[in-house]
Protein backbone atom coordinates (compact mmCIF):
# COMPACT_ATOMS: atom_id res chain seq x y z
CA UNK A 1 0.00 0.00 0.00
CA UNK A 2 3.06 2.50 0.90
CA UNK A 3 4.68 1.78 -2.65
CA UNK A 4 0.48 2.49 -4.57
CA UNK A 5 0.41 5.55 -2.11
CA UNK A 6 3.97 7.00 -3.25
CA UNK A 7 4.14 5.84 -6.57
CA UNK A 8 0.78 6.24 -7.92
CA UNK A 9 -0.54 9.01 -6.26
CA UNK A 10 2.94 10.66 -5.57
CA UNK A 11 2.61 11.04 -1.36
CA UNK A 12 5.49 11.29 0.64
CA UNK A 13 6.26 8.60 3.35
CA UNK A 14 6.57 11.51 6.47
CA UNK A 15 6.65 8.63 9.36
CA UNK A 16 6.17 4.94 10.23
CA UNK A 17 6.36 3.04 13.48
CA UNK A 18 4.20 0.57 16.08
CA UNK A 19 1.17 2.02 17.51
CA UNK A 20 1.46 2.98 21.27
CA UNK A 21 -1.99 1.77 22.16
CA UNK A 22 -2.62 -1.33 19.64
CA UNK A 23 -0.06 -3.21 17.55
CA UNK A 24 0.09 -2.75 14.43
CA UNK A 25 2.19 -1.27 11.81
CA UNK A 26 1.65 2.32 11.07
CA UNK A 27 2.44 4.44 8.04
CA UNK A 28 2.16 7.99 7.83
CA UNK A 29 2.43 9.97 3.86
CA UNK A 30 1.34 13.64 3.00
CA UNK A 31 1.30 15.59 -0.17
CA UNK A 32 2.33 18.45 2.07
CA UNK A 33 5.75 19.42 3.58
CA UNK A 34 4.41 21.39 6.39
CA UNK A 35 2.24 18.68 7.50
CA UNK A 36 3.18 15.32 8.99
CA UNK A 37 0.15 12.73 7.01
CA UNK A 38 -2.93 13.67 5.57
CA UNK A 39 -3.24 9.90 5.09
CA UNK A 40 -2.56 7.03 7.90
CA UNK A 41 -2.22 3.27 6.71
CA UNK A 42 -2.13 0.27 9.53
CA UNK A 43 -1.71 -3.05 9.77
CA UNK A 44 -4.37 -5.94 10.71
CA UNK A 45 -6.42 -6.82 7.83
CA UNK A 46 -7.05 -10.31 7.84
CA UNK A 47 -5.80 -11.70 5.15
CA UNK A 48 -8.82 -13.64 3.96
CA UNK A 49 -10.82 -10.41 4.16
CA UNK A 50 -12.77 -10.07 0.70
CA UNK A 51 -13.72 -6.54 0.52
CA UNK A 52 -11.95 -3.16 0.82
CA UNK A 53 -11.61 -0.77 3.63
CA UNK A 54 -11.31 2.28 2.16
CA UNK A 55 -14.72 3.81 1.32
CA UNK A 56 -13.20 7.01 0.07
CA UNK A 57 -9.82 9.07 -0.65
CA UNK A 58 -10.12 12.20 -1.85
CA UNK A 59 -7.34 14.38 -3.55
CA UNK A 60 -6.71 17.95 -5.18
CA UNK A 61 -5.22 18.16 -8.80
CA UNK A 62 -4.42 20.76 -10.70
CA UNK A 63 -5.99 19.93 -14.13
CA UNK A 64 -9.03 17.27 -15.91
CA UNK A 65 -5.63 16.21 -17.43
CA UNK A 66 -3.80 15.66 -14.03
CA UNK A 67 -6.96 13.98 -12.77
CA UNK A 68 -7.07 11.53 -15.90
CA UNK A 69 -3.17 10.90 -15.00
CA UNK A 70 -3.54 9.52 -12.07
CA UNK A 71 -6.70 7.24 -12.75
CA UNK A 72 -4.54 5.79 -15.27
CA UNK A 73 -1.20 5.48 -13.13
CA UNK A 74 -3.97 4.00 -10.43
CA UNK A 75 -5.65 1.39 -12.84
CA UNK A 76 -2.27 0.62 -14.50
CA UNK A 77 -0.96 -0.25 -10.92
CA UNK A 78 -4.09 -2.60 -10.58
CA UNK A 79 -6.85 -0.76 -9.06
CA UNK A 80 -10.20 -1.75 -9.34
CA UNK A 81 -13.83 0.19 -9.14
CA UNK A 82 -12.01 3.44 -9.23
CA UNK A 83 -14.41 6.34 -9.84
CA UNK A 84 -13.16 9.98 -10.33
CA UNK A 85 -15.17 12.32 -9.39
CA UNK A 86 -15.04 16.57 -9.77
CA UNK A 87 -16.03 18.05 -6.20
CA UNK A 88 -15.07 21.61 -6.89
CA UNK A 89 -17.46 24.19 -7.16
Amino acid sequence: MIRFYTEVLGLTLTDRGRGITFDNELAFLSSDPEKHHQVALASGRPKEATFSTVMQASFAVGTLDDLRTAKARALAAGATALRALDRSA
